[in-house]
């Protein structure tokens, strides 16, 4: 069956609403002397704003470190010219500046920092479902500009890493020659740049708040994981916004689904005679690239994000010592502050819109779900249609009521909704929200406020049920979708009105955790902490803590040890 090729239509709006410089920038360049060079800023007088755009962290991962793990940069006296953003890492759609030569950072502070000013760092990690994704489509300057005119000043990191196939590409030949995870690799070196860096550009090492959305929460949180939750001193708190674990079950590098995409990327590029990493490794990039967009148009046959089953994050042993079902209920995670939170309705923007009947809807799920056939299986898989039923009232986008500013669902009933989807459409939307994002996150949660660590009580968590408002009165048809809530921390303008109180308390908000590790320090939303087992709603009119006992049974279902080794969770 064909899916939707929203997600990739999303990626190239992401990549075309890349931040335009200031017009007004000043002439003056800000200078900050490193071990790599002396890096040379520009001036943001607008916003107040000191930047240091497309910094390296690593070597360029070309040659021989194309598929494997990123190297540092060599010490120098170089000249970086650091008013232009970097090039971003190979992805669909071409036509952008994007090369292997990606591995860069953002630096942005209030204007006029002072080196060992020791000013709280918050790193962004950006999400694309580990198959797109950059650091100029976030504009972050009103965001800093805020916590400078709060009188709580951070600097704000924003990270590149490989994506696709030359960052998450598995199979026994990279077990061997490369490196399983190489994009989370990069992140961790990016890290430890800032560890290193970020004293000269004012930041404290020792406050480093990370933050991710979709697939960069999911990557925070297998951060959090990484070499059984050990951080290595390389961040002290972790901001999950939409995010799960993958956007997808996860796999072994050994996995045949795995090795499949590695033999089938190798003959793509004209590689069909041993040894083929050396070969892939020489290939034109642009061609690799290619040839994953064909593999993933197949992946996408049975998932709803194109590149999903793909190129995704694996269960390495290594740097992901097992399933996150497993770390979790071992305590395996990092011991720190957490916010974690998910839109109402995170299915609807990727939801299957070919599924005509119930048993279209039951072959999806099999296909699309199912990794490990176990003795619990079909035991698994009835469960899920059980408590994901055909019955749209159920299904997503879910039940919301309006306020002055959010509007309230409309058609609750309706089995074509929005106009023009399918039968099936509203449940595929409920399961694959669930399945991807909003029961992982419980599971998460749950672990994170267990009694042996020393921060359980410093766990947040939210539910962002706005649906903004175009001027004739409505909201999108897709709910409070997932991603819909980053226009009140980026500026990413979507045609439609944002709530006064959300947009000045919910950066408030992030500001506070990235100072405090608490978010209500400098905010008024009644923030409640998670062992408590409440959610912040975020909707204005109605800001409120609720129960995190919806779809309790389905989520369950979902996430329950023997539904975890069939789902590769």
């Amino acid at each position: 069956m064909r899916l939707p090729s929203v997600w990739l239509l999303a990626a190239a709006a992401a990549l075309r609403s890349v931040v335009a410089l200031p017009a007004d920038a000043s002439c003056f360049q800000p200078t900050v002397h490193l071990p790599q060079g002396t890096v040379k800023g520009m001036v943001d007088d607008s916003y107040q704003l000191d930047q240091f755009l497309g910094i390296p962290y690593a070597k360029p991962p070309v040659g021989d470190l194309r598929f494997a793990r990123p190297q540092p940069v060599d010490a120098s006296d170089a000249l970086i010219d650091a008013s232009q953003f970097g090039d971003v890492c190979m992805q669909p759609p071409a036509g952008f500046n994007m090369s292997e030569d990606c591995l860069n950072l953002n630096v942005i502070r209030p204007k006029g920092v002072a080196a060992g000013a020791k000013l709280p760092v918050l790193v962004w990690i950006y999400g694309g479902a580990f198959f797109a994704g950059s650091t100029p489509a976030y504009n972050a300057s009103e965001l800093v500009a805020r916590s400078a005119q709060m009188g709580k000043p951070i600097v704000f990191v924003a990270i590149s890493y490989r994506v696709g196939p030359f960052g998450f590409l598995g199979g026994k030949e990279i077990v061997a020659d490369g490196t399983p995870n190489a994009g989370l690799y990069d992140q961790r070196l990016a890290l430890k740049w800032v560890q290193h860096n970020i004293a000269r550009f004012g930041g404290d090492a020792g406050r480093v708040t990370i933050f991710g959305q979709s697939a960069g929460a999911m990557s925070v949180a297998l951060q959090t994981f990484a070499y059984d939750g050990n951080t290595h001193g390389l961040f002290h708190a972790a901001i999950m916004d939409s995010g799960g674990i993958a956007p997808g079950p996860l796999l072994t590098p050994h996995h045949p689904t795995v090795q499949s995409t590695f033999e089938q990327l190798a003959k793509g590029v004209g590689c069909t005679q041993a040894p083929l990493l050396e070969c892939l490794r020489s290939a034109n990039a642009s061609a690799v690239q290619s040839t994953a967009m064909q593999l993933t148009a197949k992946a996408g046959g049975t998932f709803p994000i194109p590149g999903a089953l793909a190129f995704l994050p694996l269960v390495d042993y290594a740097l992901i010592t097992d399933y996150p079902s497993v770390n979790l209920a071992q305590g395996k995670l990092a011991d720190i502050p957490v916010i974690s939170g998910n839109a109402l309705d995170e299915g609807t923007l990727f939801a299957q819109k070919a599924l005509n009947s119930s048993a279209d809807f039951e072959t999806w799920v099999r296909s699309a779900a199912v990794i490990y056939n176990t003795t619990y299986t079909e035991r698994a898989l009835q469960r899920v249609f059980e408590v994901y039923p055909d019955d749209p009232v159920q299904g997503s986008p879910y039940p919301n009521e309006g306020t002055n500013t959010s509007a309230a669902t409309q058609d609750v009933g309706s089995r074509m909704y929005p106009p023009l989807e399918s039968n099936q459409y509203k449940r595929s939307a409920a399961f694959f929200g669930d399945f991807t994002f909003n029961a992982h996150r419980r599971t998460y949660l749950h672990a994170a406020v267990g009694a042996a660590r020393k921060n359980s009580r410093n766990v947040w968590s939210f539910e962002f049920r706005q649906n903004d408002m175009y001027p004739n009165g409505t909201g999108s048809a897709l709910g409070a979708y997932h991603g819909s809530e980053l226009k009140y921390l980026f500026i990413r303008p979507d045609g439609r009105q944002k709530d006064p109180q959300l947009e000045e308390q919910m950066p408030r908000s992030y500001v506070s955790f990235t100072y405090y590790h608490d978010p209500s320090r400098l905010s008024s939303l009644p923030w409640t902490r998670y062992t408590t087992g409440e959610v912040l709603q975020l909707k204005g009119g109605n800001v409120t803590t609720v129960p995190d006992t919806f779809r309790k049974e389905a989520m369950h279902a979902l996430t329950n040890p023997s539904a975890a080794a069939v789902f590769g969770f």
